[in-house]
């Protein structure tokens, strides 16, 4: 069950008092406030109130989002990222940043500069008590720092981004930020060497279903004694189904692809005992050599590409690391990550900002890269 997301990045936001002579700003601000009805508290954080409080007091170039008209969209391809402005001048007051790779939406064209759309968060004070609104405002980026999807790319820094979630089986709370963890670092490679390395790696799963019984949307797995039965649960948000994918030899193992509420994985199950060796969070890549077990699952609620390996002492299967990158996710597909060798894992990805097209499913362009054991 795979759900697909599109992303909207929020800048960081400021905001400007100013006084135009007489009575002072802070003496206006109370003035007009007060000639609106209701709590201040209900004024300002309602989204549908918001108006109530004057523009005159904030500011910008408010919108209305339901009539604004999209004319183009584009991603920020300037590495150091994008300030939006309040006008279209260098010397406009900058009210928002927009990071490499983030996708917005053009409603207006100002000689060298783009007229966007974004949530604004602005603030005042009232009798020393700070009050936020947030509101649709028009704010503007240069033109030359943005750029179509495919001029969106990782560098080093960016594929080796990633924080530490689990060490050898123990959660890691909070988890830490590294650029490279010690066990392993990340390079880019040519899609010639990618494309190489996937004709010639060793195929581990093997399409055999005769110790398998798929009726009524229950998967049946025959064991050495009796058997173990993986049943289909619909209960509102208790959902599971699973589905058979075949045979690993090596492991001697079934592999179920399990679907539930807003998530999926995949299981490894002795064909013997019906002992689960383990749960991942995608598709088991398994090195050829039978030394290690890696999958990388492409997180949309997180927008990371997490990485769990495994390593394989004859029929026992320990946890290593599990590992969020926080810059790319892999392009979903099964055979999209596989082992060069027991040291090099190949893999098939693309920065979080162009991880979907505008249609809302995934991107299937993308870079190449191989994570290598130390």
């Amino acid at each position: 069950m795979k759900n697909y997301f599109n992303y909207l990045l929020i800048g960081v936001f400021s905001f400007l008092l100013f006084s135009c002579g007489g009575e002072s700003a802070q003496e206006k601000n109370k003035k007009a406030l007060d000639s609106v009805s209701g709590p201040v508290s209900d004024r300002v954080n309602d989204p549908v109130t918001y108006h109530s409080v004057p523009d005159s007091l904030l500011g910008g170039n408010p919108i209305k989002y339901d009539t604004r008209k999209v004319i183009d969209k584009v991603y920020i391809t300037n590495r150091p990222g994008a300030k939006g402005r309040e006008q279209a001048s260098h010397d406009g007051r900058e009210i928002a940043e927009y990071g490499y790779g983030g996708l917005v939406e053009v409603i207006e064209i100002s000689g060298d500069w783009y007229g966007i759309s974004d949530r604004i968060t602005r603030d005042f004070n009232r009798d020393g008590q700070k009050i936020e609104v947030t509101r649709w405002e028009k704010v503007y980026i240069l033109k030359s720092e943005t750029g179509e999807a495919d001029s969106v790319a990782l560098n080093w820094i960016e594929l080796n981004s990633c924080y530490v979630t689990e060490l050898n089986g123990e959660r890691i709370m909070p988890p830490y930020e590294s650029e490279s963890p010690e066990l392993f670092h990340l390079e880019l490679v040519s899609e010639a060497e990618y494309n190489y390395q996937k004709s010639v790696s060793v195929k581990k799963l093997v399409q055999d279903s005769s110790g398998v019984i798929q009726k009524n949307r229950d998967v049946t797995l025959k064991l050495k004694e009796g058997t173990k039965v993986y049943r289909r649960i619909d209960k509102g948000d208790e959902v599971e189904e699973y589905t058979f994918k075949g045979v690993i030899p090596s492991l001697d193992a079934y592999l179920l692809r399990g679907d539930y509420y807003e998530n999926h994985g995949f299981i490894l199950v002795d064909k013997n005992t019906g002992k689960e060796l383990v749960k991942m969070g995608d598709f088991p890549a398994i090195s050829s050599t039978n030394k290690y077990i890696a999958s990388i699952q492409a997180n949309p609620y997180n927008g990371s590409g997490d990485l769990e390996l495994y390593i394989i002492q004859s029929k026992n299967i320990k946890h290593v690391i599990s590992v969020s990158f926080d810059k790319w996710m892999p392009v979903i597909d099964d055979e999209n990550i596989f082992w060069g060798n027991d040291k090099t894992l190949y893999i098939k990805l693309n920065h979080v900002g162009v991880f979907w097209v505008e249609s809302g499913s995934q991107n299937e362009n993308g870079q190449y890269a191989k994570l290598i054991l130390k």
